[in-house]
C-alpha cells in the first residue's frame, strides 16, 4: 500500500461529519509469508494515548509497595490475601476477567505462581517481565500504571 493512498484515507474520514459517540479505527495488517505456527507474532505496543476503553490495573503487593499500589492501580491483592485466591479457583478466574494487566513484586512471584498461576497462566493474565511487570521492591508504580494504560498487546 501507498503512503499516499493511506493520506488520502486519513483525509476522507476527517471530511466526514461529526458522530454522537465516541469513533474508533482498526487498522489490519497482513503479513505474507508468514507461519504462525513456528514464529508465533507476540508483543507489546505503547501507544501515545490511551486506548479510549479503560484499561484496569492490578497489583500483587508486600508491604514494601502496598502504599504506591493502592495510589495508583485500580485493585491490590496484598500478600495476606494469596491464600485465598488459591483455594478459591472461582475468585481467581473472577479476578483475572476483571483486569486488563497485573504488576507483581518479583520477590513474591513463586506465592503468586502458586496462588493463581493455574487460572492466570492459561488466560495470559500472569505478570510479564518483557512489559516490566515484575517488578523490585523498592520500584516507583506510577510511570509503570500510565505505561500500561497506553500499551496493546498483538498476537
Amino acid at each position: 500500500m501507498n503512503t499516499q493512498d493511506v493520506q488520502k484515507a486519513l483525509e476522507q474520514l476527517k471530511q466526514q461529519p461529526k458522530r454522537k459517540f465516541t469513533q474508533s479505527y482498526d487498522l489490519i495488517i497482513n503479513l505474507k509469508n508468514l507461519v504462525v505456527k513456528t514464529n508465533p507474532v507476540d508483543f507489546y505496543i505503547t501507544l501515545n494515548h490511551s486506548k479510549g476503553k479503560p484499561v484496569k490495573v492490578a497489583a500483587f503487593v508486600g508491604p514494601e509497595l502496598l502504599s504506591q499500589a493502592t495510589e495508583c492501580c485500580d485493585f491490590v491483592i496484598k500478600e495476606s490475601d494469596f491464600d485465598k485466591y488459591q483455594r478459591d479457583k472461582n475468585a481467581a478466574k473472577k479476578l483475572a476477567e476483571s483486569y486488563d494487566y497485573f504488576i507483581a513484586q518479583a520477590t513474591l512471584m513463586p506465592k503468586i505462581a502458586a496462588a493463581v498461576g493455574r487460572v492466570f497462566g492459561p488466560k495470559q493474565k500472569m505478570p510479564n517481565p518483557k512489559l516490566g511487570c515484575v517488578v523490585p521492591p523498592n520500584a516507583t508504580l506510577e510511570p509503570l500504571v500510565s505505561k500500561l494504560r497506553k500499551t496493546v498487546r498483538m498476537r
